[in-house]
């Protein structure tokens, strides 16, 4: 197994440690983050479990490339069914599906 060394580690470090984020750098981030799905997406793959600990910079500056990370409970899509598991991070996880 080969794996790419991402040098800036998690987004959600790289917040916290700067204390608040930009209006240009979140969206940057947004438009990265954004694309990667995108990309997933067009193979029917779907995460579940985004968020900031799972975005990870390539390099340890605000603009480098963002990543995502732990496609453990990331599943495949299947046309015209509704995936209604409730997954992911507890923390993160909504209360109810309308």
């Amino acid at each position: 197994m080969i794996l790419e060394y991402l040098r800036g580690g998690e987004v959600f470090q790289h917040i916290k440690n700067k204390g608040q984020y930009e209006e240009a750098d979140a969206n940057y981030l947004m438009k990265m983050m954004l694309a990667a799905i995108e990309h997933i997406h067009k193979f029917n793959i779907i995460h579940r479990d985004l968020k900031p600990e799972n975005l990870i910079l390539a390099e340890n500056f605000t603009d480098a490339k963002v990543k995502i990370a732990d496609f453990g409970l990331a599943t495949i899509a299947t046309p015209g069914i509704l995936e209604l598991l409730r997954c992911g991070s507890p923390g993160y996880v909504g209360n109810t599906i309308n």
